[in-house]
């Protein structure tokens, strides 16, 4: 079974205003001074087919670093934002869904532009170290396990497992489609009691597929002739 979710161009640039500001941390979790970058009011954000989105905002900069300040005001900055597929951290964990984000056009308050470049290149390099954290883990989203009602007796839960999925960035829109496994889980001692004729309760690996019928049509089998005969 598929499972297509597309999200227009205007939909994710809405999405991505109502979630700002948002501080994102750089450093180890257990870093004395930890440093972070936060993306503030945003002036402007456009889609960019086959890409993803580019927000123009202003911006704060902790980056603890010898002789200068700890924390900077970046006038304007443009961030990137690409919708890419990528594997989880959690080891035997399905595909996420991650934003690898990016900035460009650095202009931080009062320094120079060698400064700007070597800021924006350490920040570059930790957003992309850490961009399957800003994801959505779309195969925890869709596995789950449901308890069926008591009075269908033999089939105890419906599973539902996200099995892979594609991602397509188009001209006005992203599409991720997932293919989802579904299956049913048996009592197998109850279908063993109510089928005393199976050998096992559970349908054999060995067992052939059921198909299903095709579906007559009634334009392969050509236009009906009438049959005429002698008066």
């Amino acid at each position: 079974m598929k499972l297509q979710i597309t999200v227009g161009a205007q939909e994710l640039v809405d999405a991505v205003v109502e979630v700002l500001p948002m501080r994102l941390y750089l450093g180890k979790p257990d870093e004395a001074d930890r440093p972070w970058f936060q993306i503030n009011n945003v002036r402007d954000a456009m889609f960019v087919p086959q890409e993803g989105l580019r927000v123009t905002c202003a911006a704060t900069v902790h980056y603890p670093m010898p002789v200068l300040p700890d924390e900077y005001t970046v006038l304007e900055t443009k961030v990137r934002m690409h919708p890419r597929l990528k594997t989880a951290d959690e080891p035997g964990s399905g595909p996420v869904l991650a934003f690898m984000l990016g900035i460009e056009d650095f202009d931080i308050k009062y320094v120079p532009q060698f400064v700007d470049d070597t800021i924006a290149s350490i920040i570059n390099k930790q957003l992309r170290d850490r961009a399957s954290r800003i994801a959505w883990d779309f195969s925890k989203t869709f596995t789950r396990r449901f308890k069926l009602p008591e009075r269908l007796r033999l089939v105890t839960d419906l599973l539902i497992r996200s099995e892979s999925a594609d991602l397509v960035v188009k001209e006005d829109a992203i599409v991720l489609t997932i293919n989802v496994a579904v299956n049913f889980e048996h009592d197998e001692a109850a279908v063993a009691a109510a089928m005393p004729d199976k050998a096992i309760a559970a349908k054999r690996e060995d067992d052939p597929p059921v198909k299903a019928a095709a579906k007559p049509n009634p334009a392969a089998a050509g236009p009906a002739t009438e049959s005429s005969g002698a008066a």
